[in-house]
Formats: C-alpha cells, structure tokens, sequence
C-alpha cells in the first residue's frame, strides 16, 4: 500500500540485489523497482548513482518508518527512462545533429520520410562565437523504427544528441 496510488494492483517479484533489480527494469523483465534513496544519515549517493548508470527516472517517492518509530527510510519507485528495441508503439524523439549544408539536411529529411517519421519541429541555430550550426529535431517515430533510425543517425549524422525519448502514451 506504499506506492498505492501509482501500482493499483502490482505484481511483486524479488531480486538478489538493488543492482540485479536495475538491470531486471532494463530488460523489460520488470517494469519498476524499488530503491531506498534517504535515511537519517543523508541522502545515499550510491543509489542515486546506481538509478543513473541505469538511465532510471523516479516516479513516485515514499516514506517507511522503521518499527519501533526511531528512523524513517525514504524509497523511490523506479522505471526505466529509454524506450527497449522491441517496443510495440510509437515514440518522440527529440535530439539534436550539427548541420553540414543544405543538402545533407534535405537528405536528413527525406530519411525521416521513408521511414513514416512524423516532423514534430524542425529548428536550426549558428553559435554566434563559433560559427557552427546545429538542427534540433522533435519527432514521432512509428512502431519498429527506433533502432534503424538511430543506425541512419549514428553513421551520417556523426555528433548528434538526443534530449528525450518518450513512449507514446495511451488515451
């Protein structure tokens, strides 16, 4: 009944270690897992660590109280942030490339076209002290095209960034 009102019904299972429940979250064996974050000592740098090598984000916090009343433990209910290979609907990717010329951004373009991708904003900016200018570029993927769209970026847009990936969300 702690994360009642984010798990209205879960399903339990255990892991050997905070490390094993991570990596059970990344593998889509689990959905979420639990950490404990803070206790009276402070906040617990490892674990807060442990849920970023794992690219985890909070979803819900709690408090626990120990049993005779003396100390409080505070937990986090964790998922995972990055969408897995196989997922079955469509996503948003937001990331940013270095534009190269005209040319090589039609190209871009005409890529997100073949594969269904849907332009959700297009934006390019010339750093005023170097010149250089980057395209940020927020999109909806369709089912399945995650994993060849990042191939295409990483062998012809060398340099880019991405800034979110976000699971289409049910109505």
């Amino acid at each position: 009944e702690i994360f009642a009102d984010t798990l209205p019904s879960p399903t339990a299972t255990y892991a050997d270690s905070f490390r094993a429940a991570c990596e059970e979250v990344v593998s889509q064996e689990a959905d979420l897992c639990i950490l404990p974050y803070e206790n009276a000592s402070g906040l617990l740098a490892g674990f807060a660590a442990l849920a970023e090598r794992y690219a985890l984000v909070c979803v819900a916090t709690c408090r626990v109280f120990h049993a005779d009343g003396s100390d409080v433990t505070h937990f986090a209910l964790y998922r995972s942030c990055f969408l897995p290979i196989n997922e079955k609907k469509t996503c948003h990717l937001r990331y940013a490339f270095p534009f190269a010329g005209a040319g090589m951004l039609a190209a871009h373009i005409a890529a997100l076209y073949a594969m269904d991708a849907k332009i959700e904003r297009l934006s390019c900016e010339t750093d005023t002290e170097s010149g250089d200018t980057r395209c940020a570029l927020t999109l909806t993927l369709p089912k399945n095209t995650l994993t060849p769209w990042l191939t295409y970026l990483s062998l012809f847009a060398g340099g880019y960034t991405v800034y979110g990936l976000y699971k289409e969300t049910e109505a």
